[in-house]
């Protein structure tokens, strides 16, 4: 980091050249901003006092207009709208979204001086607009003055675009028509709405410009309060800016001064330096004024950081380094007491934050120019979303006799308020509750009834009444003690120096909050508007988006943070820069506009080229006289810029990449190092010995009883059995937003067993059952739907009416599980011939068993129950049948197909299942059968896979393959049962490895 000569900055020179004129009581200074008014007046002399003042402070006092606030500028367009037949009043709604594109034109006519009439030309047809309206005249100087050749083609390419249809009865040809009635009414609805504003002493920016030219040619030289204007600073003038300094250097009062010192713009194509060329020669500064040369550009670095928020850290690594190299002082106490002399500059203030989180310790003072703006607000993200909530809100009516009218709430929309940051920090225990409640029910819709009692009934209370003023305004007031309530959890903190009570960030947004939404309050009462409450968050929104929140501290004083806008007359020695990546720097701004970029042009308004002139002088200037430059950016491909710096460090390597220019490239490589997979092996210690032999039948103590589901979880990963069996972690699945696999299944499973082993009197059955194939047909046509609906209302919804009628998901989830209950019981009917006399022997369903069973060495606590045992008119084998909704394979080949651990779907776990039931249910008590027991898998997927294959062949009997079954289930178990056989992790790279879905892949890492 070398530091280069130093130069004398821009306003010092100005207030150096004003030096011998003495008291400067008679003299105003009028510039750009307030930041280059405060430190101008640093650089004057002591017995100097002008005045200094902005641009825009100075024509305010010129033309007596007040700047009319922008919602009330919204209502009084509208209603001038209105009187002029543009509809009636509950076309406000609709008229909100163009109307603050209205008022933009309108704004940029002023700025242009352009005759209204003459851009809102009255239009019959859509082929009078077109960019081939110009006489023949005006046509020759264009091509005179611009060195181009004007199209003189007769078709108009205004609505090319659109490419209507001649028949006039396509979409285009309605857009063409609505765009053309709206065009015939803006010239009037101009000129209506600027007498309104004339009349109240009230004006918008580009008005007050157009008002300052007309008061300024009129006015005589006595007319001024002071004998000398300079106007210092300026780059770009519009056009109405041109003709005001016009009218004071006509009044020979006036001096200029131009900041073109920077060496880029010595280079004719610079457009950032085209445009004060061309101004500083029309409005040349004093003779005897002669601006300090800048010969060359300052030390660059471009430094390539891979994060976002890493930039803000890096901007601060760089100031640390700036105190070590002496760039920036050290005062007695170790602080940084020069600091004044460094800027960080934010081109994306969304930086802001960031930056304030990794401030170095050694910069005594931050001072925050540029306001921290109420769009990126805690509380304006939730107003966002409680808007999103009330926009997908519908009406539905309660199930009970009242049949009352409500409104409901998307459940997720509701849940995003619930988990919002604002609600969680401030009413942590109800959200919880209502989230529990939400998780509970399972409701697809939330009635507002549900927050009754809540204190965040405000958010979800709904206009009561459309077409009601009073009714939007009760809506705002319940907003308001909504914020009211959080203030008073968060009251303002005092100073102790000088008691004087000041406010956190988050109670100054929350106040300043509810001031826009009392001002909305009062437009509303006074305009007698009604709106829909997507309007009004929209106004409220848009509202809010032009607050900022100001910071206190000295101005002139500490390590300086602003936007690029600030930094216009302003030099720096240390120049910091985030953001600078194209899109960002420079960055477009998206013109909502009805006036054509065509018509834009040739009437001289502002347009996207004039954009890219001020940002280019803007940077420009910003290097011009500092000592270093470092410029930021964000180097990640997958952002919208895709990670490439601003178009403007190109420009300094290609354009002005002389010998003279020092320009240094950095990469911060933010990849943490490789780290090599470690196999995680957990030995069997006393303490897991004990949970595991309390496992077996010869336990002396407490005894636990293995699930199939546990010796499943120990074939997949010995691992996963010991977080989970032995040290009790369990990650529960994410609440998904419809029915998961496990309810859905649990109805399927219940529905058929009220059919085929109902329970006794609200007790579960015992002992044999008889179905026929009557009792299934009878049950499919009168039972199984109210089945369905009771099991969905009970087990999904949480409901204790069981035969509510379901809406929505649950509705539509119904006609599903009916299809698969109706493929089981079909599928039994032809097993049954659809003979009346035929039945299904039912032994037993859902029956939980708790048995011993020797495995291995071992002999085991089991406990199981299976989903049907039965046989088929009584006799044949005995079948062992497992419902299965999802995708399980039913045939295999060998046995250790088994006990394969497997992501696939067609996974072989439920064979395992079905063999391990065989062997224990022979066990039980009371059990008297000692014949074939063939293991059935009812596929619900796909019935036509029902049932268990060994090599394509259905398995009759499990005995044809349990010896080999036994021996692999003993060699597991005396595995899990081995002392000195540690808990291991499936292989890294093992094939089709479970643990893709496994929830502990996290602790693992694998």
């Amino acid at each position: 980091m070398k530091t280069t000569s130093n130069h004398k900055a821009f306003l010092r020179q100005v207030a150096e050249y004003f030096a011998t004129a003495g008291n400067l009581t008679t003299h105003c200074f009028v510039m750009p901003t307030r930041r280059a008014c405060t430190f101008f007046k640093t650089y004057l002399l002591d017995n100097q006092r002008p005045t200094v003042i902005t641009i825009d402070d100075f024509l305010a006092k010129v033309t007596a207009l007040k700047r009319v606030d922008a919602i009330d500028a919204l209502f009084l367009l509208h209603k001038c709208y209105v009187e002029r037949g543009g509809g009636g009043a509950d076309d406000f709604d609709r008229f909100v979204h163009w109307g603050g594109v209205v008022l933009n034109d309108f704004n940029d006519v002023d700025m242009a001086l352009v005759n209204a009439d003459d851009v809102f030309t009255n239009i019959r047809q859509w082929r009078e607009i077109a960019t081939d309206y110009l006489t023949d005249e005006v046509k020759r100087k264009i091509e005179s003055f611009l060195n181009v050749e004007l199209s003189r083609d007769e078709e108009p390419r205004f609505w090319r675009h659109y490419t209507p249809d001649a028949s006039k009865d396509t979409e285009e040809g309605e857009v063409e028509q609505r765009y053309v009635a709206l065009w015939q009414v803006l010239a009037p609805l101009y000129h209506d709405f600027r007498e309104r504003l004339l009349g109240r002493g009230e004006a918008y920016k580009g008005m007050i410009y157009r008002e300052a030219v007309n008061v300024l040619r009129e006015k005589g030289v006595d007319d001024f309060r002071f004998s000398h204007y300079a106007f210092v600073g300026f780059n770009m003038l519009s056009r109405s800016e041109e003709k005001i300094f016009a009218a004071m250097q006509k009044k020979g009062f006036a001096s200029f001064f131009w900041d073109d010192a920077s060496p880029a713009f010595k280079l004719a194509d610079n457009i950032g330096g085209q445009w004060i060329k061309r101004f500083a020669k029309e409005f040349p500064s004093p003779p005897d004024f002669i601006p300090e040369k800048v010969g060359e550009f300052p030390e660059i670095h471009v430094m390539a950081v891979p994060s976002n928020v890493g930039q803000a850290k890096c901007a601060f690594e760089v100031v640390e380094q700036l105190i070590d190299n002496n760039e920036i002082a050290i005062d007695g106490d170790g602080l940084a007491s020069n600091a004044i002399n460094t800027a960080i500059v934010l081109p994306d203030e969304g930086l802001l934050q960031p930056l304030l989180g990794s401030v170095s310790p050694r910069v005594s003072r931050l001072n925050i120019t540029m306001g921290y703006s109420m769009r990126g607000s805690d509380i304006v993200s939730l107003m966002r979303v409680v808007s999103r909530t009330h926009r997908h809100a519908r009406v539905q009516y309660s199930a009970d006799a009242q049949h009352e009218k409500q409104w409901a709430f998307f459940r997720d929309d509701v849940k995003d308020v619930l988990s919002h940051p604002v609600v969680k920090s401030f009413y942590q225990r109800e959200a919880m509750r209502l989230e529990e409640l939400l998780n509970k029910s399972n409701a697809f819709s939330v009635s507002e009834s549900v927050f009754d009692d809540s204190p965040l009934k405000s958010l979800f209370t709904t206009v009561r009444q459309a077409g009601d003023v009073d009714a939007v305004v009760d809506y705002l007031n319940a907003l308001i003690a909504f914020v009211d309530s959080l203030l008073e959890i968060i009251p303002p903190t005092t100073r102790s120096d000088e008691d004087i009570p000041t406010l956190t960030i988050q109670a100054a947004f929350l106040t300043h909050y509810k001031e826009a939404l009392e001002r909305m309050a009062l437009s509303f009462n006074a305009q007698g508007l009604n709106v829909t409450e997507d309007t009004l968050f929209y106004l409220v929104d848009r509202l809010v988006s032009m607050i900022t929140l100001p910071f206190e501290g000295d101005p002139l004083q500490g390590l300086q943070v602003m936007g690029l806008l600030e930094t216009r007359c302003l030099d720096f020695d240390n120049m910091i820069v985030l953001s600078a990546n194209e899109r960002t720097l420079p960055r477009r701004y998206s013109r909502q506009t009805i006036i054509s970029d065509v018509m834009r042009m040739l009437f001289g308004m502002a347009t996207i080229e004039h954009q890219d002139a001020n940002w280019a002088y803007y940077f420009y200037h910003l290097i011009a006289r500092a000592k270093n430059v470092f410029l930021i950016y964000d180097a990640r491909g997958n952002t919208l810029s895709g990670g490439e710096p601003s178009r403007y460090v190109a420009q300094l390597e290609m354009l002005y990449g002389g010998k003279n220019l020092k320009l240094h490239k950095v990469n911060f490589d933010a990849q943490l190092p490789t780290v090599r997979s470690v196999d995680i092996k957990v030995p069997k210690n006393e303490r897991i010995m004990r949970h595991l032999n309390s496992y077996l039948a010869s336990w002396n103590g407490i005894k636990k009883y293995l699930s199939a589901s546990a010796i499943k979880d120990f074939v997949a990963c010995p691992l996963k059995f010991y977080l989970k069996r032995v040290e009790g972690l369990n990650v529960e699945n994410e609440k998904e937003d419809f029915m998961d696999a496990a309810t859905f299944g649990s109805i399927v499973h219940e529905t058929l067993q009220h059919l085929y082993y109902p329970d006794v009197d609200g007790q579960h059955r015992s002992g044999l059952y008889r179905v026929t194939a009557q009792d299934i047909n009878d049950f499919r046509r009168n039972v199984m739907r109210d089945v369905i609906l009771a099991k969905i209302n009970k087990l999904y919804l949480h409901r204790e009416q069981e035969n509510a009628p379901l809406k929505g998901e649950p509705a539509i989830v119904m006609e599903t599980i009916v299809l698969y209950v109706e493929k089981v019981l079909n599928y039994d009917l032809a097993l049954l011939g659809n003979n009346d006399k035929a039945f299904v022997e039912v032994w037993e369903c859902e029956t939980e068993h708790e048995v011993t069973l020797k495995l291995g060495k071992q002999i085991i606590n089991l406990t199981f129950f299976a989903d049907r045992i039965d046989r088929i008119n009584g006799t044949g084998p005995l079948r062992l049948i497992d419902y299965k909704t999802g995708r399980d394979g039913t045939d295999f080949d060998k046995i250790d197909d088994l006990f394969t651990a497997s992501s696939s779907r067609d996974k072989r776990e439920a064979i395992m299942q079905l063999f391990l039931y065989a062997n224990a249910i022979v066990t039980v008590d009371g059990f008297d059968y000692s014949g074939p027991i063939m293991p059935m898998i009812y596929k619900l997927r796909k019935m036509s896979e029902t049932g268990v294959f060994y090599k394509k062949a259905q398995l009759a009997d499990v005995a044809q393959m349990n010896d080999e079954f036994l021996t692999k289930m003993g060699e597991i178990m005396d595995n899990l049962f081995n002392p000195q056989e540690p808990f291991t992790q499936v292989p890294e790279g093992a094939p089709n490895s479970p643990c893709r879905y496994c929830h502990f892949s996290g602790i693992c890492h694998r």
